[in-house]
């Protein structure tokens, strides 16, 4: 019986860390990226800060911002800057519900891993297994689920208030590109 506690214990560890993953390599540092596109919109350079979304379609934040700089392109400097910002507003709306169904798809492999880990406690109950075999991978996938869940938050405020700090930037460059 110990190989399954073995596999089961594998398996609880593996599993969390499957779900980990994407949100490490999908995520960038907002707090640089939004510094960037600010002063690119700033200086007026519209294509510009597209183009630095662009090199970076696959993060979570990236992908984002790169909507709602495209529904920029659709409006014109004669709409004002309340539909503007409004345009703007609803084309992060639709592709942050994207990006956080992306964000979360693999939720629930964490939860299975602490099943698994229960799992493995429990049919290691009665045999002679090493302790940290039975309880390191218990302890292992708590705490990735944790993290993960406290990943996708960090995600969620961040993007929120990169789009506060883009807006405006956005705004007053599509207005003042008919002048």
């Amino acid at each position: 019986m110990e190989p399954l506690v073995y596999v089961l214990a594998f398996a609880a560890v593996a599993l969390p860390v499957l779900r980990f993953l994407p949100l490490i390599f999908f995520t960038i540092q907002h707090e640089a990226f939004t510094a960037q596109i600010v002063k690119l919109l700033e200086a007026r350079n519209y294509e510009r800060a597209l183009k630095l979304c662009r090199v970076v379609p696959k993060t979570f934040y990236g992908a984002m911002i790169k909507a709602v700089l495209e529904a920029g392109q659709t409006c014109k400097p004669s709409d004002g800057q309340t539909l503007i910002k409004e345009t703007l507003r609803d084309a992060f709306q639709r592709e942050y519900k994207v990006q956080m169904r992306r964000a979360t798809r693999l939720g629930f492999l964490a939860p299975l891993g602490v099943v698994l880990a229960a799992a493995g406690l429990f049919v290691a109950g009665n045999e002679p297994a090493e302790p940290p075999v039975v309880y390191g991978p218990a302890v292992i996938t708590v705490m990735l689920w944790i993290a993960s869940m406290r990943k996708v938050q960090k995600i969620r405020d961040r993007s929120m208030q990169g789009l506060e700090r883009i807006l405006p930037a956005a705004t007053g460059c599509i207005a003042e590109s008919a002048e």
